[in-house]
């Protein structure tokens, strides 16, 4: 049973009537605790890893598309969660930061595994045979993706009418993020069948590297560096902070293809820089604990869980109105800053946080409150109530 929007924004059945949880007597409540779920996603993650060891085992089965994608270079222990890799059928697209996965073969596993729920994490060829399956089976289907409004602004029509589509026979869907949600309910889902399983960081081991930090950088790059996270402007803001300061001690982390055009923009503008590649998860509490501030540059970021782990060490973000995160975990003013992406607003607030010791301290420790609730049991719970959620609909 899917859902449509009723004129007083109620949700209702297909069939114009309303699901079954909210008519009382219509059917006897079932035990959603014995029926089993399969969630589809395109490959093992560090931050949604933990939160699949937290789903209920006895339930819950992960099967991924692929192990890897090619610009990603996770070193990850093998799950520790019941799960299934697919054969893999990956295609890069030209902006060369997204894959389309296309495994028929998710069929078969489907037909052995015979659960009641699927979660579909996208939109992949491979995501729509999860669906197909699904409305032939007889079992609910849960949309969860961390999409929003402006990550999704340049749609075709095609895409929006496939969304559409496949929202109007789910029974639940998954944000990550509070922007995400208010993009389900754009396309009509009530929030009663939205929730959300945000991404997140390891908080306690970054905690951990708080207290023997030196904080010996003044600013740091996370992610990869590709046009989409506007390295440009991360050099622009360093060499604005030199002029203004005489220096600037940067640290970057992460690879792609601009990184040499970075690294010898730096070096001309007379950034002191270090820059040890791309740093496996063991490496980076430490990483983020060195730097004063995360300086999160990004034309466009769903979410942006280098927010998540900086703000785990106790260091304050700048970010823009493009990443997810922003306003949500990034909030102006009380864990960071959320600026344009214009140079001067940067360096004006990167100046603030280090020549005001007192508001650095401040967003810090706000910064280490505000994200302890961003947490892998949290995110769990999000998706089992999702589930749940849909076998009751």
């Amino acid at each position: 049973m899917g859902y449509l929007k009723r004129s007083d924004g109620a949700g209702v059945g297909a069939q114009g009537t309303l699901p079954a949880a909210r008519s009382a007597g219509f059917r006897p409540a079932r035990n959603t605790a014995l029926e089993r779920c399969v969630v589809v996603s395109n490959i093992p993650t560090p931050y949604r890893d933990p939160v699949f060891e937290r789903l209920p085992q006895q339930r819950f089965t992960i099967v991924y598309c692929a192990r890897a994608e090619a610009n990603r270079k996770w070193q990850l222990p093998a799950p520790r969660y019941a799960h299934r890799f697919l054969k893999p059928r990956v295609h890069a697209r030209d902006d060369g930061f997204s894959f389309v996965h296309n495994n028929p073969d998710l069929w078969r596993v489907l037909s052995e595994l015979r659960p009641s729920v699927v979660v579909t994490s996208g939109y992949n060829p491979t995501h729509l045979y999860a669906f197909a399956w699904a409305l032939t089976h007889g079992a609910r289907h849960v949309v969860m993706s961390d999409g929003t409004a402006a990550s999704e602004a340049s749609l075709t029509w095609k895409h929006r009418l496939a969304r559409r589509t496949i929202l109007a026979r789910s029974q639940a869907c998954i944000a990550a993020s509070r922007a995400g949600m208010d993009l389900f309910r754009a396309y009509g889902i009530p929030t009663s069948a939205t929730f959300q399983s945000h991404l997140c960081a390891d908080n306690d081991r970054f905690r951990l590297a708080v207290g023997t930090a030196q904080r010996k950088f003044d600013v740091m790059f996370a992610g990869q560096l590709h046009e989409r996270k506007l390295p440009g402007l991360f050099v622009d803001v360093c060499a604005e902070l030199v002029a203004r300061r005489g220096r600037c001690r940067a640290l970057i982390i992460g690879d792609g293809p601009e990184r040499q055009t970075v690294l010898d923009r730096l070096s001309a503008a007379g950034v002191d820089w270090h820059y040890p590649g791309f740093v496996q998860q063991r490496e980076l509490p430490a990483m983020y604990a060195s730097a004063r501030m995360l300086l999160f540059t990004t034309r466009l970021d769903p979410w942006g869980v280098v927010a998540n782990e900086a703000m785990a060490a106790g260091t304050p973000v700048i970010t823009t109105p493009y990443a997810g995160s922003a306003g949500e975990l990034v909030v102006d003013g009380l864990t960071g800053f959320v600026r344009p992406a214009e140079v001067g607003a940067w360096a004006d607030a990167a100046c603030q946080l280090l020549d005001e010791p007192r508001t650095w301290r401040t967003l810090s420790e706000c910064a280490l409150r505000h994200v302890a609730s961003y947490n892998y049991d949290a995110a769990a719970r999000g998706i089992v109530a999702a589930c749940d959620h849909a076998l009751r609909a």
